[in-house]
Order: C-alpha cells, then structure tokens, then sequence
C-alpha cells in the first residue's frame, strides 16, 4: 500500500484534487436522484394511470373492430401493438430512478395488467392490454426519465473534465512550490558538501518565507562561527610557534644532552599545529579543474620515490572529470601519508579505475588495519586506531581531513579491511564535467 501512495507534491496534489472531484461528483449524482424523485414517482403513477385507461377503452371495443384499432394504433407510431412475446422476462432495473419510475408503475397499475421494462438502447414499457377481449402487448414510449447511459455518460464526461481541471491546478501549484524548493534543496546540499551558498530570496508565501529567513540567518550564524574558528587558529598558531621558535633557538644555541628527543618533540608540536590548520581550512572553497587523476597520482607517487618510498600503480584509463586539484592532492598525500606511516614500506599500491560513472582511487597497505567495528570511528576527528596501529604518533585528523574534503566534492571516504591483512583507504568520485580553470 506504501508503495502505490505517491511521494511527490505533484501526486500527493493531483491525488488530493482528484479525491475531492470525485467527491463532488458522487455528492451531485446522489442530489440529483434526490431532487428527481418526487418528479419521477408522479410520472410513475401518470402512466399507471394513461394505461389503466387504456386498457379499459380498448376492452370495450367490438372484435370485429379488432384489427382496424390496431392498425390505426401502429399508424401513430407512438404505441406499438405487437403480435409477439417482448424478449426476457421481467426484471428490476438498476438505476436508481428507474427502478423508483418502475416500483412507482407496479403500485399503480391494474392486477390483470402485466408489464415489462426494456431499456437497453430505447425505453419503452411493454403492458399486456385487453383489446376487443383479447390480451396483446402494446410498447409505450418513456422518453422523460433519465437513462442510465446517458447518467453513465455524462458522468464520465464530467470526471474527465474535472480530473482535467485537476492535473491542471495540480501542476500549477507543484510549479510554483518547485522552483523555491528546488532552490532551498540545492542551497542545503552545498551547505552539505562544505561550501558556502547565496542567501535564499524572501518568498511571497508565508511558510516559504519562514523558512528562508530561518535559513539565511543559519548560513549568516556559520559564516561567523567560520570567521571565528580562523581567526582562533590563526591565533593559536602564532602564539604556539614563537615560543617554539625560541626554543629551538635555545636548543641550537645550547649543547643540552638529549636534545635529539627535544629535537623530535619540537617537529611533533609543528605537526600538530599543522594538521589543526590544515582540518581548520578543510571548509574553503576552491575552483574546480576537469584533468586525470592518474597524473596526480603518478606525481605524488614520484614525490614519495624521491623520500625512497615506493608506491606500486595499477593505474587504469580515466575519463576526465572535475575536481578540486589541491583538495583532491591533499586528500591524497594524507592517505598516502597514513600508509607510510603504519605499514612502512610494505606492499604499499595505489590502484585507480572507473565504473558506473564512478571514480575509484584505492590506496592500500599490510599495516596491522583496524577492527570491523572501529572503522567507522576512523573518519571522526581525534579518533585514532586500535592498540596495533596506535603506536605512531598524529593527532587523528588526517582521514577526517580527506573526509570533510571529499564530501565537500560531492564524494566519498570509505575503508575497508584488504585480504591478507593490511587496510584500503577507498576514494569515490563521481564522474563530472566543468569549465577547466587555470591552476595557476
């Protein structure tokens, strides 16, 4: 039953509309048959009455007089004398009035007097009349009670014109809800992916109104939270790296032993401070360049082999597609960066393929991975991995950074556990077009 219900405005409307006429219609058809009773049971007894008479006039007339009335009847062509049975029997109609115009006849008429209602195409009441004596069936015309072919007719004829009406009206009010809709959707899903969308008009409609101020005042409240976050890792990155700076002038002027272990908390303390700045700016915007990413990856690739550090490519062909060239090198270089880092150099591979209008660029490593249940929690801020991965340092921001910015690309992070051990950071791009823009 869920699934038969429309989804849409358009068909929820259309389904509303087209509910109410054929609520209207039946309310019209059962007033109709309301207003008509009255007339149709006087009419009822009228021609009870007329054939009542007329059985009675023509019982009184001479057999020899027999056949010249009856020819003089059939002359008229209004009542037909018939030398035959009317086909089938008798029968309850059942359209309403004429049933009513029926029950209304039966009532009135005489006991001897049978009769049959035939109606199909034209409506006429047969009646077994005394005529000099003998009984013969004679067909009257009833053109003043409403058929029901034509009540089925002009039924149906008014549901088309109503139903009509109501896809139109149905269309007219979707088309005008499309547009702003249509506009706060695609406002939401730029908002999603991490960019910044124009202010929303304000709408003539009351409800539309409401909710593009109360958007517009939440995109105003981001813009400030943004101008803030910048501004406090602006600060924080001064005001860390002069003390830092001045100790590790300390240090150099200093022959301190261990000062190889300051050395090294001193570069951890700058990466640190690094990856901060690097997730606060993870929400900027960036234009986008229509290449191959096989050439992003050969160069990052060639910048590892340069550190002795060697990524195997199963590079397949490429459509181009637009991207964000720094974003996507940075997502990259961090994926890159995190199997370094917890596999060495062990079996590191970067794989790259297309299918159904899908980029797919897998980088993959024999590090100790990560259990099922955590992988999940990888993509979070701050989060870092299970007792086995956990003794290298970071800050785990690198795969929430290649998260936010392939989100703000309209694609996706995934991770999943590689046969024989070892993890594949999965990136997901889907298949797109733009104006190429200069990188310079």
């Amino acid at each position: 039953m869920h699934k038969l219900w429309p989804r849409s405005l358009f068909g929820l409307n259309l389904l509303l509309l087209l509910g109410l006429a054929l609520v209207v219609m039946v309310c019209s058809v059962a007033v109709y048959i309301q207003m008509q009773r009255p007339r149709v049971i006087e009419l009822g007894s009228l021609v009870a009455g007329q054939v009542n008479t007329l059985d009675s006039v023509l019982s009184q007339i001479a057999p020899a007089n027999r056949e010249n009335v009856i020819q003089h009847i059939n002359q008229a062509d209004q009542i037909v004398v018939h030398d035959q049975l009317p086909p089938g029997k008798r029968h309850i109609p059942r359209a309403p009035l004429i049933q009513l115009f029926v029950d209304s006849i039966h009532q009135e008429l005489k006991p001897n007097i049978d009769y049959r209602w035939l109606g199909d195409t034209d409506a006429r009441l047969w009646v077994n009349l005394n005529i000099a004596g003998q009984r013969s069936w004679v067909s009257l015309p009833v053109s003043q009670i409403p058929q029901p072919h034509r009540l089925l007719t002009r039924g149906l004829l008014l549901l088309i014109i109503i139903a009509s009406v109501a896809v139109l009206l149905a269309f007219v009010l979707q088309r005008r809800l499309n547009r702003p809709l249509q506009q706060i959707a695609a406002a939401f899903h730029k908002l999603e992916l991490g960019g910044r969308p124009e202010k929303l008009p304000e709408y003539t409609t009351t409800e539309l109104a409401l909710l593009s101020h109360q958007f517009n005042a939440m995109v105003e409240s981001l813009d400030a939270m943004e101008s803030n976050r910048a501004i406090m890792l602006a600060g924080i990155s001064h005001d860390i790296r002069t003390p830092l700076t001045k100790l590790r002038l300390g240090l150099e002027m200093s022959n301190l032993q261990g000062s190889k272990e300051l050395y090294r908390y001193l570069r951890q303390i700058d990466t640190i401070i690094d990856q901060f700045l690097e997730y606060g700016r993870s929400g900027n915007s960036e234009p986008e360049f229509t290449g191959d990413l096989n050439v992003l990856i050969q160069q990052l690739a060639a910048e590892f082999e340069g550190r002795d550090i060697m990524f195997a490519l199963v590079l397949n062909p490429l459509p181009e597609t637009a991207f964000q060239p720094v974003a996507m090198q940075r997502v990259l270089r961090n994926l890159m960066e995190n199997a370094v880092k917890y596999a060495g150099g062990n079996e590191l591979v970067i794989t790259s393929y297309s299918q159904q209008h899908q980029l797919y660029i897998e980088v993959a490593d024999r590090g100790p991975g990560i259990s099922q249940d955590k992988i999940s929690l990888m993509l979070r801020p701050f989060e870092r991995g299970d007792a086995a991965r956990t003794g290298v340092d970071g800050t785990g921001l690198g795969l929430a950074i290649a998260e936010a910015l392939m989100r703000r690309q309209g694609g996706n992070l995934q991770l999943l556990p590689r046969a024989g051990g070892g993890l594949i950071a999965q990136v997901i791009l889907p298949l797109r077009n733009t104006v190429q823009v200069s990188r310079d």
